[in-house]
């Protein structure tokens, strides 16, 4: 008795192909969701660490450090920017005793959005938790 070898018909193929459509356009923008909310985190995280480096710096030398042209060693950091998120220091007020640090988005759907936070550690900005 020989078995005959059953194919998979092209309605069911029809059916899988149906049904992998719906799952990802449900699970892809929640995908993105995720991950723009795991970036916008780390940027705000950079940011605090930015602000704890300045503070050090200024109980040392007692003025910020502008870092728009580098220098994060002085903050004991390395460079965080990212094809993703570009960081910014800039300071002023008499003696550089205020600073604000910026983070922007420089892609996805939250392009040339920003978060910020000064030496008082107040955060603001247009990039908003997703």
């Amino acid at each position: 008795m020989s078995r005959a070898i059953r194919g998979v018909t092209l309605t069911e193929l029809v059916l899988v192909v149906g049904l992998l459509a719906i799952l990802s356009s449900v699970a892809l923008p929640n995908y993105q969701r995720t991950v723009e909310r795991s970036r916008w985190r780390a940027a705000g995280d950079t940011l605090q660490a930015i602000y704890a480096g300045e503070q050090v710096y200024f109980s040392h030398n007692d003025a910020y450090t502008d870092l728009s042209g580098g220098g994060w060693a002085d903050i004991y950091m390395d460079d965080p920017n990212t094809n993703e998120v570009s960081y910014d220091v800039r300071v002023s007020g008499p003696g550089d005793t205020k600073f604000t640090a910026t983070a922007k988005r420089l892609s996805g759907p939250h392009n040339n959005k920003t978060q910020t936070i000064d030496e008082t550690r107040s955060m603001a900005g247009t990039w908003t938790q997703p």
